[in-house]
């Protein structure tokens, strides 16, 4: 009989499906939605990602429950069309920056405007770097991604 200390039976997960079935699923939608679709069948999505219907479909209800897509659907079809992408899934597809990419694209933008700008105006962009850069890192990607999202006053 084994005890609390001692180590429990190790479960293995399961695969990973993000990367080979959802977000490319969900990246297609994106697209479509961008080039102004609103009822796109998952028999196109799969056509056009070499997909299966079925793996599709396992993605669209995941990234329906996930909140990523929003879908219609009939009784005993969970998807019949993808009609719209949620807000949360355009950093995910690239439409939007992650926070993360913004606040380095800022330290690089203000590094070059630093060797370009002239000598008065150097003074006061070393300023903004070195106040951007010795911000802890979660800190200022909360404010970039506030920023980016309009949540700042």
């Amino acid at each position: 009989m084994k005890t609390g200390t001692q180590e429990a039976d190790v479960v293995e997960k399961l695969g990973d499906v993000w990367f080979s079935r959802d977000l490319p699923v969900l990246i297609e939608v994106a697209r479509r939605v961008e080039a102004g679709s609103n009822r796109i069948p998952p028999e196109e999505v799969g056509e056009a990602l070499r997909l299966p219907l079925g793996e599709v479909m396992r993605a669209g209800v995941v990234l329906r429950d996930r909140g990523l897509v929003t879908v219609q659907g009939a009784s005993g079809r969970p998807i019949l069309w993808f009609s719209n992408i949620t807000g949360a899934a355009y950093p995910l597809t690239g439409l939007h920056p992650e926070p993360d990419a913004a606040l380095d694209r800022l330290v690089a933008a203000l590094e070059a405007a630093e060797k370009t700008a002239p000598e008065a105006e150097r003074g006061k962009i070393r300023q903004v770097l070195e106040g951007v850069a010795g911000m802890a890192r979660d800190v200022a990607v909360e404010v970039m991604g506030a920023a980016i999202s309009g949540r700042l006053p």
